[in-house]
């Protein structure tokens, strides 16, 4: 289990309005690099939260919104399955 918090007001050149639009993948692919590439390439990668599969082109800040857990933390699962 890998914890990390992700901090969307650490940059002040970035708009806030820019920031709430990184899509799943972006933060994926940008924050969790190493967890990522580690993945076999040659499956799909699937991810979970509440139990429920969501797309990686979802907007993060509303993932967060709507499907954090009662902490206020927004717990992901990633898996590959074949593809």
């Amino acid at each position: 289990m890998i914890w990390r918090k992700l901090d969307f007001t650490e940059d002040p050149s970035v708009n806030p309005e820019q920031k709430q639009m990184r899509t799943l993948n972006e933060v994926l692919y940008q924050d969790f690099k190493e967890v990522y590439d580690s993945f076999d390439q040659s499956k799909r990668v699937q991810c979970i939260i509440q139990g429920v599969e969501v797309p990686l082109d979802a907007p993060i800040f509303d993932l967060w919104r709507l499907m954090s857990h009662c902490d206020l933390y927004l717990y992901i699962t990633l898996r590959t399955v074949d593809r």
